[in-house]
Formats: structure tokens, C-alpha cells, sequence
């Protein structure tokens, strides 16, 4: 839901109708790599402390260009 949200505000997708025709595919579900509660959880904060990372790298990236070529300029 996150993700498409993200995507509606940066304009990549229109959000409507969603038809589902109830197609069953056999799956191949391995109980080894479904992930607990827990452990999803924890993945969750790991992956949401490495984007804050990335995004703050990218910040700190467009500061010094600003500084060195002007705000807007590349």
C-alpha cells in the first residue's frame, strides 16, 4: 500500500479499479524463507535505516553541489 502510495505522489501510477479474476497458480512456498512477525519487523528497520542513509548521502551530495555550482545548477 506504502509503495504504491509513494508511486501515486511521484505520478508514476493512476490508483482506480483493481479487478481480480481469481486465477489459482500452483506456488512453490518454502517455510524455511517466510519470515516471522519478528523477524519481518526487524528487517523492516533495517531497510528503513538504510534509505534514511541513502536519502541522507543524497542530501549531503546536492548541499555541496549547490555550494560549488549554484542552488538549481548542475
Amino acid at each position: 500500500m506504502q509503495a504504491l502510495q509513494l508511486c501515486d505522489k511521484a505520478g508514476l501510477v493512476k490508483l482506480g479499479h483493481v479487478a481480480i479474476d481469481g486465477t489459482k497458480m500452483k506456488a512453490n512456498a518454502s517455510k524455511h524463507k517466510a519470515m516471522s512477525y519478528d523477524r519481518m519487523t526487524a528487517k523492516e528497520k533495517q531497510l528503513r535505516e538504510e534509505v534514511e542513509k541513502l536519502l541522507g548521502q543524497a542530501a549531503q551530495a546536492d548541499a555541496e553541489e549547490d555550494g560549488k555550482y549554484g542552488k538549481g545548477q548542475r
